[in-house]
């Protein structure tokens, strides 16, 4: 483990509110926890990353699963607003959805984001990480389910489909896109834009599609 910095180093680098720290911090372990996993991540990497010591880091996180944990909390509340920004007043918004995903598969957040979620699997047994997890993949299923719903109800997706369920088939699709991600890489990800023009084929009334 590296040297760490002390706290006449941390006077020198900019003066953050606590609030601002916390976010510096969690916004600097997002991408080394993405690409190095947690057990590969030490928490002198993460200090280093976000110009910090690591007493200062656990003033604000208890732990690392706890820093962790608010990385996935931040990371889905970012794609969370990303979602509420495309869909809202949008006249078809399961197209929207549709439309939204196609362009985040080529983004790095993205490819965090599914990375970070299939970590936390792993994690289950912490609360924190749990819970984390839970209202993650939870609000993304109610997000999708209830676009389907209002597609349903304007006549562009079909009557005789669960919206529920395809809302866990959306948790699903980033399931896989974490799993073709860690195999192939960015190339993966891209692959799995033929899948959702696939799901949207199944779903999309005729009318809808014209």
């Amino acid at each position: 483990m590296g040297s760490t910095p002390s706290h006449s180093d941390d006077h020198q680098r900019t003066r953050l509110s606590g609030e601002d720290r916390r976010a510096s911090i969690i916004a600097a372990a997002r991408p080394v926890f993405a690409h190095h996993g947690f057990h590969g991540t030490s928490t002198a990497e993460i200090a280093a990353a976000a110009t910090c010591s690591e007493p200062t880091l656990y003033k604000h996180f208890d732990s690392k699963a706890a820093l962790f944990a608010a990385v996935l909390v931040d990371a889905s509340a970012e794609m969370k607003r990303r979602v509420a920004a495309a869909l809202d007043g949008a006249d078809d918004r399961f197209a929207a959805f549709i439309g939204l995903m196609r362009d985040v598969l080529a983004e790095p957040g993205f490819a965090e984001l599914v990375r970070l979620r299939s970590l936390a699997m792993t994690m289950v047994d912490d609360p924190l990480v749990h819970e984390a997890l839970r209202q993650g993949v939870e609000g993304q299923q109610r997000t999708v389910a209830a676009a389907v719903r209002s597609a349903q109800e304007r006549g562009s997706v079909r009557t005789d489909v669960d919206a529920e369920a395809i809302g866990w088939i959306a948790v699903g699709f980033s399931l896989v896109s974490s799993f073709r991600n860690a195999i192939d890489g960015p190339a993966g990800l891209a692959g799995m834009a033929s899948t959702l023009d696939t799901l949207e084929r199944l779903l999309t009334t005729r009318e809808g599609s014209g």
